[in-house]
């Protein structure tokens, strides 16, 4: 597994960023777009799919050849700089592609999931980042018993009341979607009929039960999610961290995300409850060019956004961002103190709380005070 990984001149990277994973744990980072967490996902694809990002075409010989893989390398280096890139994976710099034997890596963003009209199998496996011979298993991912798995996911792990069927469209393997509440049967111009939210659940639930299949008992297993989450909803949200947390125990998980309620969620479920793993979990931000990573920490305040404001009033943007985020945080801290009990069950959003426990570890009851502004602890 991954202890440690150092990464220099890489795309937005000016400088070098150090991901230190003691004792192989899970990493949890959260950064708002531009923040350079992109940088780093880009990074691993570089580092595990090499050859495959360097691939030029096969009608390009000798020094021609030779050019065209030097200025796609050459693409990634960070042009302020204009120093190449430099991966190093726990302490020895990795000038080729790792050898396919040493780990299975999964990779998925968030550009995996964006569908057109139709669902198929080749460019779902065309548009990740597994290992090459998961896509040379595609006849059993279109099988009756495969697809029983997706089903099976779908209504049980996901509380979606759709089905796959498969559809054989000459050469193309589609995917059919069956809605009988509704009384819809659509494999073409899915998106004139199904929300984006709906068919991301669904694309993620294929993927996950591929690698779930595919994965071999024996490797070590990587997991790579990049900001997998946007569409979807909190009780979505929500179904979808209980997914891999606890399907994915067997793997490194590394998961990326701008969205800061995703992050508390999986961040209070890593802490406070056995059985999730060992996790890093950063937060990363940008500065004058340069990136930093940071120990998750909610040390901003009200006082000090307004400070910021009243030094800086035209960095509107940034003040804005803080109090979103630190109001996001508040709420995260607020449901957490209150020991909210949250029971997903078929997309409603159940919320008990346990009144008979209203205190927090200092033994202090938590009283409220209902403000036109805002609601204040005391």
């Amino acid at each position: 597994m991954i202890e440690k990984i150092d990464i220099k001149y890489f795309k937005g990277i000016e400088d070098s960023l150090t991901l230190s994973l003691p004792n192989h744990a899970n990493l949890l980072l959260c950064g708002e777009n531009g923040s350079g967490k992109s940088s780093i996902f880009e990074a691993l694809k570089m580092l595990f799919y090499r050859e495959r990002l360097l691939k030029v075409s096969d009608e390009l010989v000798g020094e021609e050849r030779l050019a065209r893989i030097s200025d796609i390398k050459n693409s990634y280096d960070n042009k302020k700089t204009g120093k190449h890139f430099e991966i190093s994976l726990d302490g020895v710099v990795c000038n080729e592609e790792l050898a396919a034997s040493s780990l299975e890596v999964y990779m998925i963003s968030c550009d995996n999931l964006k569908v057109h009209d139709i669902i198929a199998l080749e460019d779902l496996l065309t548009d990740v980042y597994f290992p090459l011979f998961v896509q040379e298993s595609i006849d059993f991912f279109w099988s009756a018993e495969f697809i029983e798995k997706v089903n099976n996911t779908l209504k049980v792990d996901f509380f979606e009341d759709v089905r796959l069927e498969i559809l054989q469209d000459g050469d193309r393997h589609l995917f059919k979607i069956v809605d009988n509440n509704h009384y819809l049967k659509e494999s073409q111009k899915l998106q004139q009929t199904f929300n984006e939210a709906r068919l991301d659940i669904i694309i993620l639930a294929i993927y996950f039960e591929i690698i779930l299949y595919a994965s071999s008992v024996s490797k070590k297993k990587v997991l790579i999610l990049d900001d997998v989450i946007n569409s979807l909803d909190m009780a979505n949200r929500g179904l979808i961290a209980r997914f891999i947390l606890q399907k994915f125990q067997n793997f490194q998980c590394f998961i990326f995300t701008h969205n800061v309620s995703f992050f508390n969620l999986i961040s209070y479920s890593v802490t406070n409850y056995k059985g999730n793993g060992r996790w890093v979990q950063k937060t990363m931000h940008e500065f004058k060019g340069k990136h930093y990573l940071s120990d998750k920490s909610y040390e901003d305040s009200a006082a000090k956004i307004k400070q910021a404001y009243h030094d800086h009033p035209d960095q509107v943007e940034n003040i804005g961002n803080r109090i979103r985020k630190h109001f996001e945080n508040l709420l995260a801290e607020l449901k957490n103190r209150l020991k909210i009990s949250i029971f997903l069950w078929r997309k409603k959003l159940c919320i008990s709380l346990i009144f008979s426990n209203f205190v927090v570890s200092n033994y202090k009851v938590i009283y409220f005070t209902l403000c036109t502004t805002c609601m204040q602890i005391s």
